[in-house]
């Protein structure tokens, strides 16, 4: 179950509310990464196109799918970059400490 939280090597003294903050955005990241992948075969299947307006409104959903995709990526970017500065605070607080 421990491969279910991201970055479970890392542990911080001194920022553990950043990297709280670093899994919670890396666990949205994954949840709207699976939600654009939905819409984009649900759009591919059409599903929904035999309302009345569905045809004109499945150009929409196929760039939101897209739209979602890059907000997905930027919240995995985002908790890459808090846990990378959380890395590198914990490396520099250990080297200082052994000295």
């Amino acid at each position: 179950m421990r491969w279910l939280v991201p970055f479970h090597r890392l542990s911080s003294v001194h920022l553990g509310l950043g990297l709280r903050v670093a899994r919670i955005v890396a666990w949205l990241g994954y949840l709207l990464v699976a939600l654009a992948i939905l819409m984009f075969v649900f759009v591919g299947l059409g599903v929904g196109s035999s309302r009345p307006g569905g045809f004109l409104a499945m150009p929409l959903r196929a760039l939101s799918s897209f739209i979602l995709f890059g907000w997905a990526m930027a919240c995995l970017a985002i908790a890459s970059l808090l846990a990378a500065l959380v890395g590198i605070e914990e490396n520099l607080r250990r080297a200082s400490e052994s000295r």
